[in-house]
């Protein structure tokens, strides 16, 4: 018997949607128990990061699965492209200035990412 995965997915899709949420099922515990026992300031920047870990899976596995389960023509097929593309890297340039500017400023959060919009 042979798997056919839904939406016109590989198995390799599966297999790297499976590898994630086992690997999040992990760290999951881990992340949950440093934040609880951490400082004010480390809660306030691990609740930064996690924003943008989240853009970034948003843009790392749904687009990406997007991507792959939308085949309609050319011109789709690279904008969907672009915007997973594109997507993780901005978001990774943004992780990485954000973890950069704690280093300048030894840990201390002045304002949280969330303050820009709530």
């Amino acid at each position: 018997m042979v798997f056919a995965p839904p939406f016109n997915l590989r198995p390799q899709d599966i297999g790297k949607l499976t590898v994630s949420a086992v690997a999040g099922g992990i760290l999951l515990p881990l992340l949950v128990w440093a934040y609880r026992t951490g400082s004010s300031s480390f809660r306030k920047a691990a609740e930064d990061l996690l924003l943008l870990v989240l853009a970034f899976v948003f843009f790392g596995v749904f687009v990406d699965l997007a991507h792959q389960a939308v085949k309609l023509n050319w011109a789709v097929d690279f904008a969907v492209g672009l915007l997973e593309d594109g997507g993780e890297m901005v978001v990774m340039s943004v992780i990485v200035w954000y973890v950069f500017l704690l280093s300048l400023h030894r840990g201390d959060v002045r304002s949280q990412l969330r303050d820009l919009y709530v």
